[in-house]
């Protein structure tokens, strides 16, 4: 049974007893008390990513990577009546536009929500989840806090800043966002990687951002629990 699930962030002081799902994912509301079957989760960002200068500006590492392999998904409990699923990828980076990881590590593990896992699947409206074999540029912010999904692979875990705009495709060698960014990151699509990742660079480094211009980073790192109330 189908079930729609709404994640806002204005309610990320409403709860205290379970975490937020991942980067700016908070709150839900949801029309069943079934716990299985398929949710969709219809997510917005605490502060939206709405340009290239926000998008750098909250993100702790940027890379331009190739996803090697997706781990198989978990499910876990959001609430009492509601599951969500994640699957989280191994991604191997090829280059490193903003941050940094420990030293001679060349991939990470980036987290998820969406994926099948038994009688429960869970669907991000408007976010597909990563394509083995792709390649990307990546805006992530660092999610080793959480406990509930055990990370045993030894590697760093990230999930992805702004939900939708924290993923740009590359395309034979072009950059292609997810189609609900705002305009002024569409603006890029089409661009060649390399004059991209280099205005990624200049951005991270501080380059044409005024400070009336710069704003808070688009998502904290983990504000709050989701809290759920039914329609």
């Amino acid at each position: 049974m189908l079930r729609q699930c709404i994640m806002v962030g204005f309610l990320i002081l409403a709860c205290q007893n379970c975490q937020n799902l991942l980067q700016g994912q908070e709150s839900a509301k949801r029309t069943e008390k079934h716990r299985e079957g398929k949710s969709v989760l219809k997510l917005i960002p605490v502060n939206p990513a709405d340009s290239l200068e926000q998008l750098v500006s909250g993100s702790e590492l940027i890379v331009d990577c190739t996803v090697g392999s997706t781990h198989q998904p978990v499910a876990r409990n959001a609430s009492e009546r509601l599951v969500i699923v994640e699957t989280h990828a191994i991604v191997l980076v090829n280059t490193i536009l903003k941050g940094s990881l420990p030293k001679e590590a060349n991939s990470v593990l980036v987290a998820q929500v969406g994926g099948r896992s038994g009688a429960s699947e869970t669907e991000v409206d408007r976010d597909g989840l990563l394509e083995e074999g792709s390649r990307y540029v990546l805006f992530l912010q660092r999610d080793d806090s959480r406990a509930e999904i055990v990370n045993n692979t030894g590697l760093s875990r990230f999930g992805v800043v702004g939900v939708w705009s924290g993923k740009a495709k590359i395309s034979d060698g072009r950059v292609q966002f997810l189609p609900s960014v705002s305009k002024a990151l569409a603006m890029y699509n089409g661009q060649d990687v390399l004059s991209f990742g280099q205005r990624v660079r200049d951005l991270a480094a501080g380059k044409y951002i005024s400070p009336e211009v710069l704003p808070a980073p688009p998502l904290p790192p983990h504000p709050g629990p989701p809290a759920a109330s039914r329609k």
